[in-house]
């Protein structure tokens, strides 16, 4: 059998530069299955398309 190393599993901790605070938005169940088929449409998970949907509207109302 192999000693344990000490060494953690998994994915390595983020720099505090790249930190993520959760952003929470209630939906209803029909906003939400609305939302996961449109996200599916383009091929992404549901908080990727959320996150780039978002990020893309704002820098828009940003820059007008």
């Amino acid at each position: 059998m192999s000693k344990p190393t000490g060494k953690k599993n998994g994915r390595p901790k983020l720099p505090s530069t790249q930190t993520r605070i959760p952003f929470q938005v209630r939906l209803s169940a029909q906003e939400r299955a609305i939302l996961i088929m449109a996200c599916q449409r383009q091929g992404m998970e549901l908080s990727t398309w959320m996150r780039f949907v978002v990020m893309q509207e704002a820098r828009r109302l940003v820059a007008s």
